[in-house]
């Protein structure tokens, strides 16, 4: 209940700030809570932050309520997948870093078509193709660093030249 009226008094504080910036981090929530979209109703949500908690997955109805989106932060949680529904036509930047992601997310070009900036830092991606990455055509950064990526991938995916690939340097030895 405690965790409950944090979220409804920072969707109030949200409304009546007029920022269009949502911060719903290290809210204990386990899932997206349905009231949240019901209280933000009448804003025009351009950055929602959901660090911090252990969603275990997002409801793709965040890209249904809120279109203006263009900066979503789920970083931290526990997600290994996003909706296959997911379209969130005006998001630039996506922060799922410290989470389970086992590859990149599908469709990424599809719905996600303005993205700019996709960390995936510190997740479990051990490969990655060029041809995923090159699929999202606005994509100018992508954030690949503490996963376990295979040497051939690592190899495909630095010498990209149109998307800046952060990746580990490897060890260096004398």
């Amino acid at each position: 209940a405690a965790e409950s009226a944090r979220v409804a008094r920072l969707c109030e504080e949200a409304r009546e700030t007029g920022m269009g910036r949502l911060a719903l981090e290290a809210c204990d929530l386990r899932k997206f809570p349905d009231a949240v979209f019901f209280l933000m109703r009448e804003v025009e949500l351009r950055s929602l932050s959901l660090s911090h908690n252990s969603l275990t997955k997002l409801p793709a109805k965040i890209g249904v309520k809120f279109t203006a989106l263009i900066e979503l932060d789920v970083s931290y949680n526990s997600l290994s997948a996003l909706p296959s529904t997911l379209s969130l036509p005006h998001l630039t930047h996506l922060n799922l870093s410290h989470n389970s992601f086992t590859s990149l997310p599908s469709s990424l070009g599809e719905a996600l078509p303005s993205l700019t900036s996709l960390s995936l830092r510190t997740n479990l991606i051990s490969s990655a193709g060029a041809e995923e990455v090159g699929g999202v055509a606005s994509l100018q950064e992508l954030d690949l660093r503490e996963n376990p990526l295979e040497a051939s991938v690592v190899q495909v995916l630095g010498s990209m030249v149109r998307v800046k690939v952060l990746l580990d340097q490897p060890n260096l030895t004398n």
